[in-house]
């Protein structure tokens, strides 16, 4: 996906949290600036033993795992930052990605990218990660299971058989994405499916949910506690949408309340809750 498309995906974003009557978090603002000191290093690129797994350990780096030409990683520090700080190791076919944590975290801007030579080189992606960020791209990844106090995550182009994340306190975007089955738990913040193939079951405390133009793939579920859902080119499968007394569920051709069902036979169910915002379901 190019550059641009991936900086209009993140503005969408950032314009829906304004809709939903969220801020962003401080950990997508910019690090205060600060020169480098003459003894840190600002780059270090180099190849490692050959992995099938990553494994997250971090607080700062903001991360891309994509396709290349080798096993590499490469790590840049901006604004006064030391690219020692950030570490990987490579143990039982396993790359980890960690950094010491320490009291405050303004101490620079960190970007790695690990590249892997084939789309089927991953078998798994797990981990924490406190800050910072994570984008997969343009690959097959049997087994994701992340947690995130508030660290931005996003899957790009990715196909796995079961997804488990779990956020704090950020956002998360799917884009031309095929989950088989996914579980998805997010205390605030908001998700954007895009384009995407998914069966999954979703919980959001606070934050909204917006699904474009997407496949369900098996009966999904979607509860909302306090955020609008909105759904755009919906399929024709079954849909069994609820909201409280004081909302109502707005369609293409009229507002219903309390509940919306569309039974179609043989075809996936979609049940969808949102207990104090509207349903917005558009064909």
């Amino acid at each position: 996906m190019k550059k641009i498309f991936k900086i209009g995906i993140f503005c969408g974003i950032v314009g829906f949290l304004t809709f939903a009557g969220l801020k962003i978090d401080s950990a997508l603002q910019k690090p205060q600036v600060a020169e480098a000191k003459t003894n840190q290093t600002t780059k270090r690129v180099y190849t490692v033993k050959k992995f099938n797994k990553i494994k997250f350990s971090s607080y700062r780096p903001n991360t891309i795992v994509t396709l290349g030409n080798k096993y590499q990683v490469k790590i840049k520090a901006k604004r006064g930052g030391n690219a020692q700080k950030i570490k990987t190791k490579v143990k039982n076919k396993q790359l980890t990605i960690y950094d010491k944590s320490e009291k405050h975290f303004k101490d620079g801007y960190y970007e790695v990218t690990v590249t892997v030579p084939s789309k089927n080189a991953l078998k798994k992606v797990s981990g924490y990660l406190r800050g910072g960020s994570v984008y997969l791209e343009k690959l097959n990844v049997p087994v994701i299971n992340l947690k995130s106090n508030i660290a931005y995550l996003a899957l790009d182009h990715i196909s796995s058989q079961n997804v488990k994340l779990k956020i704090k306190h950020q956002v998360l975007d799917i884009m031309d994405s095929n989950l088989q089955n996914s579980s998805i738990n997010i205390g605030k913040g908001n998700i954007a499916f895009n384009d995407s193939k998914i069966k999954t079951k979703v919980f959001i405390a606070k934050g909204g949910m917006l699904i474009n133009d997407c496949t369900f793939l098996g009966d999904s579920s979607f509860t909302l506690n306090k955020g609008v859902f909105s759904m755009t080119g919906a399929p024709k499968i079954s849909y069994d949408l609820r909201v409280d007394p004081k909302h109502k569920i707005v369609t293409d051709t009229k507002d219903h309340r309390n509940r919306l069902l569309i039974s179609v036979p043989n075809k996936p169910t979609v049940k969808v809750t949102s207990k104090n915002a509207n349903i917005e379901f558009f064909k």
